[in-house]
């Protein structure tokens, strides 16, 4: 991918729900019209995006190892900047403590999105709904050893699919899907995603 095609993958994948015009893309990136239309083009046609009626979005029902190459930009972006640095120092503790094989790390909600956000959203899910009681305690351990103010939530897969399913009510997982930063398991995640909430113009 392009530059140009790596910022437009980063605004859809911070979108999955969102659907946008080349205009829309074009100045929230900052880009000439033509530039993004080239851009575009090829990840249509590749099926990174999914185009109807002049309007395009995530296709998140395939590509997930590329997909999860762009939620690791972003979530480096977010983890570099200096007043997450107590953030980046919590999520990296909280990786190498969770021992599981199979699990998915998420900073969501007004961190993603403000600059001062009151308490920090955390989700953890993991593959089995009799671990979250256990690792909720774990990971609430590891919260308390940091001065932020952590919101945490642990939910497994089946809870996942339950979310997704009602995908017009106001939960957890549809909150996340448009307010989100992946800080582990991305590919996982876009691999519940495709099961649990198909996609109609994805192919």
């Amino acid at each position: 991918m392009t530059k140009t095609q790596v910022k437009i993958m980063q605004m859809l994948t911070a979108n999955i729900t969102g659907s946008f015009s080349l205009t829309d893309i074009s100045r929230q990136l900052k880009l000439q019209y033509q530039a993004a239309h080239r851009a575009i083009k090829p990840l249509v046609k590749d099926r990174y995006i999914a185009a109807d009626n002049k309007r395009y979005s995530l296709n998140y029902k395939m590509h997930h190892q590329e997909l999860a190459y762009v939620e690791s930009l972003r979530s480096k972006e977010l983890l570099q900047k200096p007043r997450n640095s107590t953030l980046s120092l919590f999520i990296a503790d909280t990786i190498k403590r969770i021992k599981e094989d199979n699990f998915i790390l998420i900073v969501f909600g007004s961190t993603v999105t403000e600059n001062k956000p009151r308490d920090t959203d955390i989700l953890l899910i993991v593959d089995d709904i009799h671990k979250t009681e256990t690792l909720e305690k774990q990971l609430g351990v590891i919260a308390n050893m940091f001065i932020l103010k952590f919101d945490i939530h642990v939910i497994s897969h089946e809870s996942v699919y339950d979310m997704l399913r009602d995908r017009g009510e106001t939960n957890l997982i549809n909150e996340v899907l448009d307010k989100h930063i992946i800080t582990y398991g991305a590919e996982t995640f876009y691999r519940l995603l495709a099961k649990g909430r198909p996609y109609k113009n994805a192919g």
